[in-house]
């Protein structure tokens, strides 16, 4: 999530309004589209009131009216209130009434030149706090313990007490071996990309790609070590899955981020718990399959449970629904794909 001109927005929703078009980079409002961001140029005329220079645009809030407003980004007039989608310029309620008109390539050069300029300036904004952040060294420790099967680089180690103070999961990043024991080299969070570790006289790389975050490294290589699809989901699902997670009801994510990008807070706080709702089981097992090279799409819509029909997150692969949230939901409706 960011602030972008005073509105609360998901990252990288921006726009540029001036009394003949508009320029706006945001996410659409439910429709078919893929849930990404668009980059789409309007003519500033809403064809309610039938006049020029009167639409801007949004992020969170309420309207004089009581509606609330999401953290897409959309379009809106100023004088009547209607609500446009960005990315397709239909008006925001179904069905549509209206549609904005798309302005000519010529006519938005420079609101286009100022969007792009803007997004330079955050790239190198995001780039800088990524390198101070990479910059941070990681603390480890040795271990010697008696040899063990399933130990081995790259993987995880739950420690309890005595052991450590609090059980504890560690990243491997070194094993020394003799026939009477084993040291390890441990780390208390596993290194950033591109981080090399020592390895006997060699190094090996922590790879990854794609993460933006610990955690999301850590659940993309649990998924990566577990290698399949099939693996992945029998691990992870609620109804005796062998990681041991637990469904619990909450609306949204856990730590209340955005359902529609993967939550750090949550999923920091769900893995660690083995606890999560169809939100968080959704963006986890997306993130697992991400780490394993597997695409999968997160989806949001309804679907119907013994007690009636509720809204709901699920996870489709090659087509089918791949629900690791529950058992018992039959007939989902499909409102948005999400990822």
């Amino acid at each position: 999530m960011a602030t972008y001109k005073g509105y609360t927005v998901l990252a990288g929703v921006r726009w540029t309004v001036n009394d003949k078009t508009i320029t706006i980079r945001c996410y659409p409002s439910k429709t078919s589209k893929p849930y990404k961001l668009f980059t789409k140029t309007w003519k500033n005329y809403c064809p309610f009131c039938e006049k020029e220079g009167i639409l801007d645009c949004h992020g969170t809030g309420t309207t004089k009216k009581g509606w609330k407003w999401s953290v897409e980004g959309q379009i809106y007039c100023i004088k009547c209130g209607a609500d446009f989608c960005g990315v397709t310029g239909k008006e925001a309620r179904t069905p549509p009434r209206k549609t904005l008109t798309s302005a000519s390539k010529n006519s938005s050069t420079a609101t286009k030149q100022e969007t792009t300029a803007q997004d330079k300036k955050e790239a190198l904004t995001e780039l800088k706090k990524d390198y101070k952040s990479k910059s941070k060294p990681k603390k480890d420790f040795k271990l010697t313990i008696p040899p063990l099967k399933g130990i081995s680089e790259g993987k995880y180690i739950e420690l309890k007490p005595p052991l450590v103070k609090t059980t504890q999961t560690f990243f491997i990043g070194q094993i020394d071996t003799n026939p009477t024991d084993m040291t390890l080299t441990l780390y208390d969070g596993l290194p950033e990309v591109g981080t090399e570790y020592s390895n006997g006289g060699s190094t090996k790389s922590v790879t990854s790609k794609g993460a933006n975050s610990a955690i999301e490294k850590r659940i993309m290589l649990k998924g990566k070590e577990l290698g399949s699809f099939s693996k992945i989901y029998n691990w992870l699902r609620k109804d005796g899955g062998k990681g041991g997670f637990r469904f619990k009801y909450y609306l949204n994510h856990r730590k209340g981020e955005s359902i529609y990008e993967f939550g750090v807070s949550s999923a920091k706080w769900c893995w660690e718990n083995k606890i999560a709702n169809c939100v968080d089981f959704a963006w986890i097992f997306y993130t697992m399959c991400k780490g394993a090279g597997i695409k999968i799409h997160i989806v949001n819509g309804k679907a119907t449970f013994p007690d009636g029909v509720f809204g709901h997150m699920w996870t489709t692969y090659k087509g089918k629904v791949k629900d690791c949230s529950s058992s018992s939901a039959k007939h989902y409706k499909k409102e948005r794909v999400v990822i």
